[in-house]
């Protein structure tokens, strides 16, 4: 059954057949090069979810809904819970009574802390720019994907994490992703200046300790906004990857004999043989 959470690939402003480049996964394009083409390009199962991912997407929903209506209606409680047990009962990573205890408190955090200070402009967005169009080989290559929040000219996303200290800057991961959004937006005349993460942390309640029978220090719910301005050399690095990725992509396409110097994997070398 399909819920309100469930996620969104773009169907209907990417069209059938075409590929896009998801702006969430473009590190792993250097990280996990053979992984990323195993799951993009070979259509192998990737990542399924957790426990993490589904308390993230609650979390998400109701930043949503805040910034969209400040209230969650009985239907949007409904949805949320349903989502829950749906994403628990097909995958046993998900602990649905985790995510109950925390997805509330988080987001009362994010809402309380952050967001009754920062509404945005517009939420969840999904944009995307064409970079190779369609010719004889496949059907376009375009790059793109769901923003979190536009506020100002600023690129807002929302990170659930379990880490009791947060980060002090824009992981590598994030800041490719933010600043794909970012130059998406620019080249559709809407101007984009800084980019921003807003972590929000678990609430973690001190454990009792073995040895003594005290509870140990408890680590609340913590909400952190890191955020960096973006320049044209930002725009032109960008820029640069992304068209990087798309050429690959296309010459995948053309020519299935360089397949396994793309991926880094020798074993496709045997199967375009075969």
């Amino acid at each position: 059954m399909a819920t309100d959470l469930d996620y969104y690939n773009g169907e209907n402003e990417v069209p059938e057949g075409a590929f896009r480049i998801s702006a969430s996964g473009i590190a792993r394009f250097f990280t996990e090069t053979n992984k990323w083409w195993r799951e993009n390009l070979l259509n192998e199962d990737g990542f399924s979810g957790s426990t993490a991912s589904v308390l993230g997407t609650c979390v998400h929903r109701v930043a949503e809904l805040y910034a969209i209506k400040q209230s969650l209606s009985d239907h949007d409680k409904e949805q949320i819970e349903l989502y829950i047990d749906q994403e628990s009962s097909k995958n046993s990573d998900v602990d649905p009574d985790t995510v109950r205890a925390q997805y509330k408190l988080m987001a009362m955090n994010l809402v309380n802390t952050y967001l009754s200070s920062n509404m945005p402009n517009e939420v969840e967005p999904f944009v995307v720019e064409t970079i190779i169009p369609a010719n004889e080989h496949h059907n376009g290559i375009m790059v793109g994907g769901s923003i979190d929040a536009i506020t100002d000219t600023i690129i807002c996303d929302y990170k659930t994490t379990s880490l009791t200290k947060l980060p002090d800057s824009i992981k590598f991961e994030y800041r490719l992703q933010l600043l794909t959004y970012a130059w998406i937006k620019r080249k559709q005349g809407i101007p984009i200046d800084r980019i921003r993460i807003i972590y929000v942390s678990r609430d973690k309640p001190g454990a009792i300790s073995e040895k003594t029978g005290k509870q140990l220090k408890s680590y609340p719910s913590q909400v952190k906004v890191l955020t960096e301005n973006i320049f044209e050399q930002d725009f032109e690095y960008i820029e640069g990857i992304i068209n990087l990725i798309a050429e690959s992509v296309d010459l995948w396409y053309k020519h299935p004999e360089l397949r396994h110097i793309l991926a880094q994997d020798q074993r496709l070398k045997v199967t375009n043989k075969s």
